[in-house]
Formats: C-alpha cells, sequence, structure tokens
C-alpha cells in the first residue's frame, strides 16, 4: 500500500479574533451554466462548450494544438470567461494536453498566479489523471480582494466533468482553496485530494479542510466534522475547521494502517474567548468518512484547565483517572487561576473558589459508582468546611442523602441534584462562561449521570 510521507508545518505568525467562517461552496459536475459568482461549470459537449478564445499580449500567435483523443485546444487562446475556461479546460485534458503546458497558459493569461495548485493524480486508479488546479478569479471578480493570497476557485477535472470549490459569500478574507496534499486516507491505495482555504478576521485566521475522494468510484467530500443520526448524505455535513492552525501532518497517528490528517491549533485570540490551549486533532477513516478519531490538549498551568482534563476522563468512564485530576484542581497550591474574560463580577479567586468546589463535588459523586460511602463522605464534609454557604456544598450532601435513600441509585440524585442547582442564582459561578473559547459549565453539568 502507498503510504503518505508528507509532512507539512506551517508556523503562522497571527493575530486572532473568532469570526464565523463560511464554508466553501462544493458543486459536482454536469453543473449548470456558470457565472463569474461561483457556481460550477458544465464539461465539453454541453450547449455552451464553444470557447471564446483571447491571446493574451504578447502571447505567440501561432496555435500550439494537441489533438489526443478529444478536441485540439489552442495553449495561446486561452478563454477570458469562466464558462468558456471550464470548457477549454475539459476538452484540453480529453486531448491529453500536458498538464504543465496548461498551467503555463493559465499563469500567462493571469487565471493562475505563481504557486498555485496545477498538479495531476489519478484518484480511481483508471489509469487517466484526474486536474486539480486552483483557479485565480481575480480578474472576472467585482468583490475585494482576501486580505492574504487571492480570490479564487479549486477545479478538479474528471472523466464526469467539474468538480469546483468557490470563495464563498465574497467574503474578503477568504483565499482561494488550494491543494494541502494527496495521500491514501481511506486505505484503498488510491489517493484523496486535501484542500485547504483560509479565512482571517481582526484577531484569528481559520482554515477549512476537505478531502476530495474517489473511493466509492464517484467523486465525494468524505471530511466531515459531524455525524447526525440518521445521517447518509456526506455532502449535507459540516467540513473540518480549526482556528489558528501550526501545523498539519499526514501520517499514521492511530496506528491502524492508514495515514490520517493531523492538525494542531485551535486557539481563538479574541479577549472574548479567555484563556484557552492548542489542541492535536485527529481526523482518521472510520470506513464510511473521516471524522474526529482523538483530541488531545496541551498541558497547561491553569486550574480551569485541569478541571476541563479530568471532566472528559469523567465523560470516557475514565474514573480514576479523573479522580487524580480532580484532586490537583482541589489541592494543588502552583495551579494558576484566572478571572473570566467579560464578567468583571468575578476574579481570579472566585475561579479558583468555583473550581475547586466542582472538582470537589465530583469527587463526592464518583465513590458512589463503586459503592464506597466513606470516600464519599470525606469530600462532602471537606466541601461543607471550606464553602458552607455554596449551592454546591449544597449539592455534595444532596447527593450523598439521595444515593442512600434510593437504595443507591445514584442516575436518580442526580437528578436531584440538577434540579436543585436549577434553582439556584449562577451555581457554577464564572465556570459558566471562562470565555467562548472554553466550555460552558452549568448547573446540567454538575452531576450528568442520567
Amino acid at each position: 500500500m502507498r503510504r503518505a510521507a508528507l509532512f507539512l508545518i506551517f508556523a503562522l505568525t497571527l493575530t486572532t479574533l473568532a469570526c464565523n467562517l463560511a464554508s466553501p461552496q462544493a458543486t459536482f459536475a454536469p453543473p449548470p451554466d456558470p457565472s463569474p459568482s461561483g457556481q460550477a461549470v458544465p464539461p465539453a459537449g454541453t450547449d455552451n462548450a464553444t470557447a471564446t478564445a483571447s491571446s493574451p499580449a504578447g502571447a505567440d500567435p501561432t496555435p500550439t494544438l494537441f489533438g489526443g483523443a478529444g478536441q485540439a485546444v489552442d495553449l495561446a487562446a486561452v478563454p477570458t470567461t469562466l464558462p468558456d475556461l471550464a470548457t477549454w479546460l475539459t476538452q484540453a485534458r480529453d486531448a491529453d494536453t500536458p498538464l504543465p503546458d496548461v498551467c503555463t497558459a493559465l499563469l500567462a493569461a493571469r487565471w493562475q498566479t505563481s504557486g498555485d495548485t496545477c498538479q495531476a493524480a489519478d484518484l480511481n486508479d483508471d489509469q487517466k489523471e484526474e486536474w486539480l488546479l486552483t483557479i485565480d478569479t481575480s480578474q472576472v471578480s467585482t468583490e475585494p480582494p482576501p486580505v492574504n493570497g487571492h480570490a479564487g476557485d479549486f477545479w478538479l477535472l474528471h472523466d464526469a466533468g467539474l468538480y469546483q470549490q468557490s470563495r464563498a459569500g465574497g467574503e474578503p478574507a477568504d483565499t482561494a482553496p488550494t491543494l494541502l496534499a494527496l495521500a491514501d486516507l481511506t486505505g484503498d491505495d488510491r489517493p484523496e485530494a486535501i484542500t485547504v482555504f483560509e479565512t482571517c478576521g481582526a484577531h484569528t485566521c481559520i482554515k477549512t479542510y476537505h478531502i476530495l475522494s474517489m473511493h466509492r468510484d464517484e467523486l465525494q467530500d468524505i471530511a466531515r466534522s459531524s455525524t447526525p443520526a440518521g445521517q447518509t448524505d456526506p455532502s449535507t455535513l459540516p467540513s473540518i475547521s480549526l482556528a489558528t492552525v501550526e501545523n498539519e501532518e499526514i501520517r499514521d497517528a492511530n496506528d491502524d494502517g492508514i495515514d490520517d490528517l493531523v492538525l494542531r491549533g485551535g486557539v481563538i485570540g479574541s479577549v472574548g474567548a479567555g484563556v484557552q490551549r492548542t489542541r492535536r486533532e485527529v481526523w482518521a477513516w472510520d470506513g464510511f468518512l473521516i471524522l474526529l478519531a482523538d483530541t488531545l490538549y496541551d498541558e497547561t498551568n491553569y486550574r480551569h484547565h485541569r478541571l476541563y482534563d479530568a471532566n472528559l476522563a469523567f465523560d470516557a468512564q475514565q474514573y480514576d483517572a479523573s479522580a487524580g485530576l480532580y484532586e490537583q484542581v482541589v489541592t494543588n497550591t502552583n495551579l494558576e487561576d484566572v478571572p473570566p474574560p467579560t464578567d468583571n463580577s468575578y476574579t481570579a479567586l472566585d475561579s479558583r473558589a468555583y473550581t475547586r468546589q466542582f472538582a470537589a463535588f465530583r469527587l463526592t459523586m464518583l465513590p458512589l459508582l463503586r459503592g464506597d460511602i466513606t470516600e464519599a463522605t470525606r469530600w462532602r464534609n471537606w466541601l461543607q468546611d471550606t464553602f458552607p454557604q455554596a449551592p454546591l456544598a449544597q449539592a455534595a450532601a444532596m447527593v450523598l442523602a439521595e444515593w442512600e435513600s434510593n437504595r443507591n441509585d445514584l442516575p436518580a440524585a442526580c437528578a436531584a441534584v440538577t434540579n436543585f442547582l436549577a434553582a439556584q442564582p449562577n451555581p457554577t459561578g464564572p465556570l459558566a462562561d471562562m470565555g467562548y473559547g472554553n466550555p460552558a459549565l452549568a448547573a446540567a453539568d454538575v452531576c450528568p449521570l442520567r
């Protein structure tokens, strides 16, 4: 099996913000008649397959023609409109025109900029290469140019027609989609085409990734960030996106013998996002889609991050690991505390207090999973002694009492605790909003067993 040996690192110097990201429009061919706004265009042989050719200034007036299996094209007469360009490129591919010659012509006609994607790859193992191109649409676009790079589309020409990812909505920050890598991510010895485009706001740059595959013998975008229940159409699911990407790798990160897309980043630079940490995401093949298989957060010395790690371990039913982390939250005096980013009514000391209360409640609840009432009582007593007026201290007493009175039914005890806390004003204090880049912890999150 071919293995992708690609390791890509992009060190980004970024000023950062949270911005709403629009994924590029993606259309599979054969599409309708296009417009310069970025709709897909039909292949040769359709009603509008006649190209309007014009020679760029200084071009050799002698046509350079390739006849191959398809209609000959003139490399000195590159069309000036997107519909005609699509027809011309389709004819060039059908005629077995050398792609480097085509891309030289595109560069001269200002349909490409130096460094743009111009690559061929056999994605479906039919011995005929697909063409992968970034098309610079600046000369036909009335939209403002992006801050970085240039406006444009990503085109993939294949036997069924043309696939197009276009810069959506004319956002000035959107760069043209381009090819990140060719790599076999499904284990079928066929390469997938991984594309990326970037959107930058006032403080943050966000990258969006699509993975184009012919694993099922038709071109599909198989990179998806979620799979809602009953969802079987990959084209309607959200794509992969990550803020402040520090590096990108193609490697087998989960030791299943198939390469994965590994991204590192995730920090949003806006003040309102709060104090965050970088994470590593592993996007891997599950037999149907490329999905998020693993997330690993960087270790920090912030107490609220240690609490989040404990909660992640708890959610994964790694109860011993979560108990050890909760105890660090309560007892480690070297951990740092910060106030919430936008609510001035709370201080760093408040954050410390509520974070310790939350952890101590979980340390009261966890022993009850194994019927250890002695350990649960110890942490209940600690909470009542240290924070006697806190709703979470009262909740700790309640979960123990309800567990005993309901014949060790912990979900029933949690339900009572949740109802009690829901009636209290701000029972989790600043943990409810440590910034929109961090998890929000509310009354329903304190005792989540159902």
